[in-house]
């Protein structure tokens, strides 16, 4: 697709498994928690490998975002302060958007309110010069994405 058509290609991953990035113009990386012991309760795995992987891709000079999750009684102000810091270690200039966690089925965790998703980004900032955040009252901006396949 990047050929064929001229288009800028974006990765969104959680950083476990990442394919030949020679035609991503871009990636995301998800890093969920620096504690190992909050990363493995959340998603069941170590994040060695995803700090590795975050690591890597800069190191290949590919254009990299990351996205984090706040997370009521599991990854608060701290935590994301934390990945922040390991963020800025590497270059201060790499954006961090932090997202509102929402409940979903039955989930053990309240929605995040927005001044908590605020207060985070407002932290970040120290270590970061692009912090964003997407709060639950936030509405749709922009087109929508376009399937080229």
């Amino acid at each position: 697709l990047h050929i064929e058509h001229g288009s800028y290609n974006i990765l969104l991953t959680n950083g476990y498994y990442l394919p030949d990035i020679s035609h991503i113009n871009e990636i995301i990386i998800s890093i969920k928690a620096m504690t190992p012991s909050i990363h493995q309760n959340y998603t069941g795995k170590s994040n060695q490998l995803v700090l590795d992987n975050f690591k890597s891709i800069y190191a290949s000079g590919t254009k990299v975002q990351v996205e984090t999750v706040f997370i009521p009684g599991l990854i608060e102000e701290v935590e994301i302060e934390n990945i922040a810091n390991f963020i800025a270690k590497t270059d201060e200039n790499i954006p961090l958007r932090i997202d509102a966690y929402f409940p979903v089925g039955n989930s053990e965790w309240p929605a995040a309110e927005n001044i908590q998703v605020q207060k985070a980004a407002e932290n970040a900032r120290r270590y970061l010069k692009n912090v964003n955040c997407l709060t639950l009252d936030m509405k749709r901006i922009g087109e929508k994405s376009v399937r080229l396949y």
